[in-house]
């Protein structure tokens, strides 16, 4: 929370952040109420990438009143939200919860895996445990079968350089789900 708020203080006074991405920094609803509060001072965030978090749909309803402006683009993939919160939200053109068929996807998923690659064992579980929720719908866009495939493999490698017995199995868990 002394992160977000930081942040926070930043954009009440900022006349030039437009673009925030905060991917993988375990921000919840808390933190985003923190953000949302500050994008209301300035009203100049444009775009805000917080994939990979706790955020539920109570926290995303925090920024109902700022989208479609000032956020043309908030990207809240792989977060808590689950099928049965409100609808209304996923409706939002410019609040992106699930994924598309969209050509940027592939970049994102490009990026996503580079840093699956640097990430240790530890972190790289972490991330796992959010990137294998997934739906099969996601699975039929062809970014997404190169992304778990590309995902697969490297897990298949950290398994056959792994020499802690409990990370091992932690890994073969994640390898035997994407092998369905």
């Amino acid at each position: 929370m002394d992160t977000a708020q930081v942040i926070a203080d930043v954009l009440r006074v900022s006349e030039s952040i437009t673009h925030l991405g905060l991917g993988w920094s375990d921000i919840g609803d808390d933190e985003l109420l923190a953000l949302s509060s500050a994008i209301r001072v300035k009203k100049k965030l444009q775009e805000l990438w917080m994939e990979g978090n706790r955020v539920s749909y109570k926290g995303l309803l925090s920024l109902r009143d700022l989208t479609p402006n000032p956020l043309k683009t908030v990207v809240a993939i792989w977060n808590n939200l689950t099928d049965t919160d409100p609808e209304s939200l996923c409706t939002q053109e410019s609040i992106t919860v699930s994924f598309t068929d969209d050509d940027m996807w592939a970049a994102w998923g490009e990026w996503v895996f580079k840093r699956c690659e640097v990430s240790s064992n530890d972190k790289l579980v972490t991330v796992l445990h959010k990137v294998c929720n997934i739906s099969v719908h996601c699975l039929e866009a062809q970014w997404a079968k190169t992304f778990y495939k590309q995902l697969l493999q490297l897990i298949k490698h950290r398994i056959e350089c792994c020499t802690e017995d409990d990370m091992c199995k932690k890994l073969k868990k994640f390898e035997r789900i994407l092998n369905l």
